[in-house]
């Protein structure tokens, strides 16, 4: 695991954490087994993805962060979009947060 998960590993009823890529891009937050060390969960933050720069900015940061952990799936918590979106690493679900917020 790489030490921009910071916290992730360090506590006995698992961490949230920010993750930073090898190539500096920052995926909001990373849930982990602290027993293993490793990634279980990614979810990424933005209120909306409608404009083409601002999608492509979150899904290539959420992107690089499966490939480097080893995910095979993301969530994309939004205002109001939803939608699944599979990439060349996996599939992003894309979901407002009120639906986010019910499925905890």
């Amino acid at each position: 695991m790489r030490t921009a998960c910071r916290r992730l590993g360090r506590g006995r009823d698992g961490t949230i954490s920010y993750y930073s890529t090898r190539d500096g891009f920052e995926v909001d937050f990373v849930t982990g087994d602290p027993d293993v060390e490793h990634a279980t969960a990614l979810v990424q933050v933005c209120a909306d993805v409608s404009q083409p720069e601002t999608r492509a900015r979150e899904f290539r940061a959420v992107s690089a962060a499966m490939t480097e952990l080893g995910l095979d799936q993301a969530t994309l918590v939004t205002l109001a979009h939803e939608e699944s979106v599979k990439t060349e690493v996996g599939r992003v679900h894309v979901i407002p947060a009120w639906r986010w917020l019910l499925d905890l």
